[in-house]
């Protein structure tokens, strides 16, 4: 655990030294821009980094699914976050995102959804492939047979 936990903290490095540059991250949290009238389809966070075990514990958070995340930046070749969570533990709302919608993730940033996807529920990492932004997004349907994931990029 202690060699995915350094590869997460590799790759949290990358992506938030990636996201400063490309939105001003440190802006974010400033007084002016938290006071800006942006309004966001979604709010959400990070709850915690792992596997299965971690998603299931129900957070009301996003998971950041460090081997998927880890597999997708090896093979696509850049940082990307797989933050999956739960329908029932708050990831309904990932259903309704469309593109062109705003989504802030506290400690992360502001993000547009650019793109989406659904996979069959049970699929792997390889779905995921080739879908465009730094941050995927997941969440079963409510059918509970398919996952509809959501690609986001940083806001300039």
């Amino acid at each position: 655990m202690a060699g995915t936990h350094n590869r997460y903290a590799a790759l949290a490095a990358t992506i938030a030294t990636a996201l400063a540059g490309a939105c001003g991250i440190g802006q974010l949290i400033s007084p002016a821009h938290a006071a800006a009238a942006t309004e966001y389809a979604l709010e959400t966070y990070i709850a915690n980094v792992g596997g299965q075990e971690q998603l299931n514990a129900c957070t009301g958070g996003l998971t950041n699914m460090a081997a998927v995340s880890n597999y997708l930046t090896k093979v696509e070749g850049t940082p990307k976050l797989n933050l999956p969570i739960h329908n029932e533990c708050g990831g309904q709302p990932i259903l309704g995102l469309e593109e062109g919608d705003k989504v802030l993730i506290d400690g992360l940033g502001e993000f547009e959804v650019v793109a989406e996807r659904t996979v069959l529920r049970g699929g792997t990492a390889k779905d995921l492939i080739g879908l465009p932004g730094s941050v995927l997004l997941q969440t079963c349907h409510d059918t509970g047979n398919e996952m509809r994931v959501v690609a986001l990029e940083p806001i300039a």
